[in-house]
């Protein structure tokens, strides 16, 4: 018996048995209601699909100047993701989600 903690919510369990938990990482689980919302990791930001980047920056560009909007990228795409990859932690996704909106001109 051992004890697991829900990446996703934090609710607790005391062993593993087919009981609807699922293992999505190393040491990294997830409980049935976690999954069934369909996160994929209990980190914040990971729990929607990231596609259509390109078309974003289309109409992006089309409404923020171009200094402007790559400053912004910059500092999101050289900053942000290589601190949340070192140090995963609220603050850093707060940055990371804080430097996205700035970028999108938001």
């Amino acid at each position: 018996m051992f004890l697991l903690t829900c990446d996703g919510c934090g609710e607790r369990i005391a062993e593993y048995a087919s009981s609807g938990w699922e293992e999505i990482g190393d040491d990294t689980w997830l409980c049935p209601t976690c999954l069934a919302r369909g996160e994929r990791s209990g980190v914040r930001g990971f729990n929607e699909p990231e596609d259509g980047s390109r078309e974003r920056y289309r109409e992006r560009r089309a409404s923020i100047p171009w200094a402007q909007h790559t400053a912004w990228w910059v500092v999101h795409n050289v900053i942000a993701h290589p601190l949340i990859g070192v140090l995963p932690v609220g603050p850093a996704f707060a940055f990371h989600d804080w430097t996205s909106r700035k970028m999108h001109g938001r």
